[in-house]
């Protein structure tokens, strides 16, 4: 249904379960119809998505740093409550900002705890936990979202109050 001269990197439903979102490695959204397979590059009207995963768009151009290239920014997640957007890079960082995100360089709170790239972000269904997955250092970080506002976080911690660390999960 979609160009084979793009990898999709993230699929969002909408909320009325009619449209799938795509994001393309040409940073590129496309819109497909459900079931038809219909592909538009305009957004269906009263667009609401169930799911927010992309990195690309209006509501989040706030989130690329300043003399950032592409692929910079791996992953973000909308929490379901739909008022901040944590996001994953090549940097090992993970960023949480105001949703939505639309002035460039928004204001952010930055954390630290990856040893490389974070390849993905997710905020789980009731928005109690973020889970954080590392590239190279193998690590997912499963954190709560009661330390997302503490004012001394950065300071005091590094990066969040860390609950969970599993690495070598699928090791024998």
């Amino acid at each position: 249904v979609v160009s084979t001269q793009s990898t999709v990197l993230q699929l969002d439903w909408t909320a009325d379960s009619q449209h799938i979102a795509v994001s393309l490695s040409t940073y590129e959204m496309v819109y497909v119809k459900v079931p038809e397979g219909f592909v538009s590059q305009s957004p269906p009207p009263s667009l609401l998505l169930h799911t927010s995963t992309t990195v690309l768009g209006e509501q989040l151009l706030g989130i690329w740093p300043q003399d950032s290239h592409k692929f910079d920014v791996n992953s973000a997640s909308v929490a379901n409550g739909s008022s901040v957007v944590a996001t994953g890079d090549d940097f090992g960082t993970v960023k949480l900002f105001e949703y939505p995100c639309r002035e460039k360089y928004a204001k952010h709170k930055k954390y630290f705890g990856h040893s490389a790239h974070v390849t993905g972000v997710r905020f789980t269904y009731n928005d109690k936990y973020l889970v954080s997955i590392g590239g190279d250092d193998s690590c997912v970080f499963c954190v709560g979202s009661r330390y997302f506002s503490s004012p001394n976080l950065v300071t005091k911690h590094g990066y969040f109050c860390l609950l969970k660390v599993i690495e070598g999960l699928f090791e024998k």
